[in-house]
């Protein structure tokens, strides 16, 4: 076992995230570093570790990090080559039940069996394969299911060839009346951007593709639960976009299991967590970190500047909170009970062991 690290950087990282995300776009490595006591090389260092164990492990935590930043700056490097093996390193780091040394040798390993390749092509070499990897996955799990899997029955979801001049859906899904009840956006989250940057960004697109069609739904697929989606959680909760409030928001990733691919779409269940943390003062997505400020200061007066969200998430009344597999379970049973139950409603029930 690896000889036991100090694991303070990890709450260093913390801590600049947050006066990186108070501080906005002028804020650098040396502003932050100088703020924290920290040199902006080694403060760099520390968070794109830092981001690359949240991208990694999304639901890792504080206590559960007893690794050095070096753990993960190592892994990130190996990622670049090899995400398989990175992937399947990422909690022996974390727990630093693999020693640097040891990541080190597997890099090197990587390295030597792929000596042509610079860091920049692997780089740009993995970006592809798991762009093209996600959405032949996604492309599979949506053509292959039907749209009662967003929670609309005999409706139709068709894929879009995408435009030269806009980001427009990869998907619309119609009703059977044939009107447009969603769009579906399909993103993988660039790792070189701020997270919560990128959840605005994600977020601003979703609110224009709504515009196109004030009364449809707009789904955002990721590839897998991460830091960016829950970021997109708080922001629906605040802007009151979620199921909670004008119910036009939804998000959902891509899930492997026994059955195969499927989508995990957010319901009441998950929101009414990312409620309950908003309220105890724990969210991350605030009006400190959003609001727009001068550039300088002006005297005569206060400034109302417009803000980007609401900030007022709506209380949910809830008996109990569902998921949205629960939800297309009842709709199921309604099925079952008027004598209409497909063989995809057989086929979901077995999958998620249920009777009917």
């Amino acid at each position: 076992m690896a000889r036991p690290i100090s694991t303070s950087w990890f709450s260093t990282y913390l801590k600049a995230e947050q006066l990186f995300s108070a501080r906005g776009s002028d804020s650098t490595t040396t502003s932050i570093g100088a703020e924290l006591g920290v040199k902006p090389k080694l403060l760099g260092r520390m968070v794109a570790a830092g981001r690359f164990l949240r991208r990694t492990l999304p639901n890792a935590t504080a206590a559960q990090v007893r690794c050095s930043y070096v753990h993960f700056e190592t892994l990130e490097k190996i990622s670049r080559i090899s995400p398989d093996v990175a992937s399947s390193l990422a909690e022996k780091a974390l727990s630093n039940t693999v020693s640097i040394a040891d990541l080190t040798k597997t890099l090197e390993s990587l390295r030597q069996e792929n000596p042509s390749a610079s860091p920049l092509q692997i780089a740009r070499a993995q970006n592809r394969r798991e762009a093209l990897s996600f959405y032949g996955d996604l492309d599979r799990c949506l053509l292959s299911n039907p749209s009662d899997m967003f929670g609309i029955h005999d409706g139709v979801v068709l894929p879009l060839q995408n435009p030269a001049l806009y980001e427009a859906p990869r998907y619309v899904i119609l009703d059977k009346g044939r009107k447009v009840y969603a769009q579906i956006l399909c993103k993988r989250a660039g790792q070189s951007k701020d997270p919560l940057r990128m959840a605005m960004d994600l977020y601003d697109l979703a609110k224009a593709r709504r515009a196109d069609a004030i009364e449809a739904k707009v789904w955002i697929i990721l590839p897998a639960l991460s830091e960016v989606m829950a970021l997109l959680a708080e922001i629906a909760v605040q802007d009151q976009a979620c199921v909670f409030g004008q119910d036009w928001l939804y998000l959902g990733y891509l899930a492997k299991d026994s059955a195969g691919l499927r989508l995990h779409t957010l319901f009441e269940r998950e929101y009414l967590e990312v409620y309950n943390r908003i309220v105890q003062g724990q969210g991350r997505v605030t009006k400190e970190h959003l609001s727009p400020k001068l550039k300088s200061k002006r005297s005569g007066g206060s400034y109302q500047l417009p803000l980007p969200l609401r900030f007022s998430p709506v209380k949910p009344s809830l008996k109990k909170a569902r998921a949205f597999d629960d939800l297309i379970i009842e709709q199921i049973q309604n099925r079952v009970n008027e004598g209409t139950a497909t063989a995809w409603d057989k086929k979901f029930r077995i999958a998620h062991d249920f009777s009917i």
